[in-house]
């Protein structure tokens, strides 16, 4: 009897993982939606990235972090140096009921790489504001809108 109560705390603790996972799988899957009735060409790799997508010449890569406080910034930085990535515009999308910490805020800031931190409800604005930049030779700026 003690090995299948053991087996059951495992169980439960692989459990609880998985839906962590799928949660965070989800998200990636509304943005996906989010970005193609937005009209971007959308490839969904979660190669360390999790969605890169396209819209009128503009490359963006994406990481759709559902946590409280994301701090990815380091990571997004990481992979827009690679040439794949290169003049990407770097995107990290949270649930709209989630704030980014300072810290992630100001890494975003000063970073040599553009990136957009936005929630969910908030992208369609952030990208409409970056292809009009775009399209009109302006240099990036980084925005916030909460």
């Amino acid at each position: 009897m003690p090995e299948y109560e053991v087996v059951a705390v495992v169980v439960e603790v692989v459990e609880v993982e998985l839906s962590r996972v799928a949660k965070g799988r989800n998200f990636e899957l509304e943005i996906v939606e989010l970005l193609k009735r937005l009209g971007f060409e959308v490839i969904h790799n979660d190669g360390g990235i999790d969605i890169r997508a396209r819209i009128r010449g503009i490359d963006f890569v994406f990481q759709c972090k559902d946590w409280e406080r994301p701090t990815v910034v380091r990571e997004l930085d990481g992979a827009l140096t690679q040439p794949e990535n290169s003049g990407a515009i770097g995107v990290v999308v949270i649930p709209d009921n989630s704030r980014f910490s300072l810290k992630t805020i100001e890494r975003a800031i000063t970073s040599v790489f553009p990136i957009i931190l936005t929630d969910k409800a908030h992208l369609p604005t952030y990208i409409l504001n970056t292809i009009l930049d775009r399209l009109q030779g302006d240099p990036f700026i980084f925005r916030f809108l909460y």
